[in-house]
């Protein structure tokens, strides 16, 4: 999964070019660098947010795919359609960063994310589904599928609280991540038993 890697290496990159824009707009303005960073901090927090939220979506992609060694024609399109989430984002922040928050912006950044999440909760049901496409570490993975499920019912809740709270105020529903692991930990409970981790994602 190198062709992954890559694209998630460039997604990362390109997140901080609507910094850069701002920085330089700054300058423009003769701003200093403490007025700018007051100006910016909420673009700034976006910024850290999503930086960690996709090196987090890497690493659970990577701990899904450790071993795996043949795919399915079904697990290579939620893989590309993985990747096409990992892609939007940049775009998705460059939205928040430069533009007014309204329905539209929050669909894209929260539901890019929502999907994500929910394509990795697809790929490890299919992985389940075909033990025969590498090793024996279906064990290791519900640790991962515990991880994806939570992530992906906290953003489908999130972004429904956001849509009901108009302007940028509707971002402070991603407060509810903070609930990744309790749940991940409930989920794991009504999974088949296993001796994996616990995934520290929240």
């Amino acid at each position: 999964m190198f062709f992954t890697d890559a694209v998630v290496a460039i997604a990362l990159t390109l997140l901080i070019l609507p910094l850069l824009e701002h920085v330089s707009a700054a300058g423009s303005e003769g701003l200093t660098a403490a007025e700018f960073l007051h100006d910016r901090m909420d673009s700034l927090w976006v910024f850290v947010f999503s930086f960690v939220m996709i090196a987090m979506f890497w690493r659970m992609h990577r701990g899904l795919f450790e071993g795996v060694e043949r795919v399915t024609s079904l697990l290579e399109t939620l893989n590309a359609a993985w990747m096409f989430t990992i892609v939007v984002m940049p775009v998705a922040f460059a939205l928040v960063s430069a533009v007014q928050a309204d329905t539209v912006q929050k669909l894209v950044y929260v539901g890019t994310m929502m999907a994500n999440a929910w394509l990795l909760v697809a790929m490890h049901l299919e992985v389940r589904r075909h033990p025969e496409l590498g090793d024996d570490g279906q064990q290791r993975r519900r640790g991962g599928l515990a991880a994806s499920l939570a992530l992906a019912v906290l953003y489908t809740v999130a972004l429904g609280i956001a849509l009901l709270i108009p302007g940028g105020a509707g971002y402070f529903a991603m407060m509810v991540m903070a609930l990744t692991s309790p749940l991940q930990r409930l989920i794991r409970k009504h999974l088949p038993a296993d001796s994996s981790p616990v995934l520290p994602v929240g």
